[in-house]
């Protein structure tokens, strides 16, 4: 899983919405937001490959 491109992608994007929001360039929401965008990124590409090894 870890040499997926999709999880480096998800990981890069909870890094950018936790340092957005401690440096003040996005409020909570939005920095909610882009992680939890991230997550669903990340678990949804896991299950479908996980389904299509089956």
């Amino acid at each position: 899983m870890l040499k997926s491109k999709t999880t480096w992608t998800a990981i890069t994007g909870i890094v950018a919405a936790l340092s957005g929001y401690f440096t003040g360039s996005l409020e909570i929401g939005a920095a909610v937001n882009l992680a939890f965008t991230s997550f669903i990124g990340l678990f949804v590409r896991h299950k479908l490959e996980k389904d299509s090894k089956a």
